[in-house]
């Protein structure tokens, strides 16, 4: 006679593994779609508390070369980005519309330049006349210029597009001297500016861009910000392509802009770019697209343009009525 009750338990064994192998296939997937769920984080920059970014953790948990972009991305998908921070933001409406890591305290290399500049021209002015005359310790900088040598007479008008378009740093230490005492001096008043925008996680150590000089995505947002509002020509120099300028001393200098899409997209108002060899790149960048002005700030990337291309591609693909 067969034994009915060992087959039963047999039966019943078999049915328990199955189930149990469904359950957990439903758990893996509730922990992923939980993974890759936005998260609302606060936004510094707005005085509404009920505003938030999106960010995705998910990135933060695979190496970047694990993560492959979607075949035929969708619109509400985030752009693939290899940035260690990212953030989009719409000054049109004071909100984040896409934000990856944005409060991540980061080298932000000559990036700093825009904040040299803007010291520079509170002082002076975008345009003045004073001339400079560069000097060998500007020239004992890390990374030197290659268009200038000792003796060389510029106006500050022509030293503040060389630095912002062409990001040369000998022309970064001699602005910095020329408009303080020193450069420690000068380097103080970057941090008591950047304290005064509400830049709480920025910090700077010197007036070009090594890599003691960190901020965040948000803070810098809050610093173009401020730019903008008060100080646009900034921005508007930093957009040339490239410029040929007749310096005080007669010599003539030609230089190519360190952003390779001020002349690719269109709507481009401005930005700075910086690199560290052990940071990578960082690229702020300002953009008016569908009469909305637009900052982009990636920090720490392999690709910093093509990041910035993504997060312009991912906001044109947004229907209108999902962004207004």
């Amino acid at each position: 006679m067969p034994n009915t009750e060992h087959n039963e338990t047999g039966t019943i064994f078999v049915i328990a593994c199955i189930l149990l192998s469904i359950w957990g296939v439903v758990f893996v997937q509730a922990i992923r779609v939980k993974d890759l769920s936005p998260v609302a984080t606060t936004n510094p920059t707005s005085t509404d508390a009920s505003v938030s970014s999106i960010s995705y953790p998910w990135v933060t948990y695979f190496p970047v070369a694990m993560v492959q972009p979607s075949p035929s991305p969708t619109s509400s998908e985030f752009p693939w980005i290899q940035a260690q921070s990212a953030l989009l933001f719409d000054f049109s409406q004071d909100t984040p519309l896409l934000a990856y890591r944005a409060s991540l305290v980061y080298p932000i290399a000559s990036i700093t330049k825009l904040m040299t500049g803007l010291l520079v021209s509170e002082q002076y002015g975008v345009n003045a006349s004073t001339t400079l005359v560069v000097e060998g310790e500007d020239l004992a900088v890390e990374y030197p210029s290659k268009i200038l040598v000792a003796g060389d007479e510029l106006r500050i008008s022509e030293a503040v597009r060389i630095l912002l378009i062409g990001s040369d740093n000998s022309v970064a230490h001699l602005l910095a001297r020329h408009t303080a005492s020193t450069t420690d001096a000068f380097v103080s008043r970057m941090n008591v500016r950047a304290y005064s925008f509400g830049m709480t996680n920025t910090r700077f150590v010197d007036p070009i861009g090594f890599s003691g000089n960190v901020s965040t995505a948000f803070d810098l947002v809050s610093f173009i910000a401020y730019v903008l509002g008060h100080n646009s020509e900034l921005l508007r120099i930093s957009s040339y392509p490239s410029l040929t300028l007749i310096l005080g001393s007669g010599k003539a200098v030609t230089i190519q802009n360190t952003n390779i899409l001020a002349d690719k997209i269109p709507g481009f108002i401005g930005g700075k770019t910086g690199f560290l060899d052990e940071a990578g790149g960082s690229l702020v960048s300002v953009f008016k697209i569908r009469d909305k002005v637009l900052a982009t700030v990636i920090l720490g990337s392999p690709d910093r343009f093509g990041d910035t291309t993504q997060l312009i591609q991912w906001y044109l693909k947004q229907p209108l009525q999902g962004i207004e």
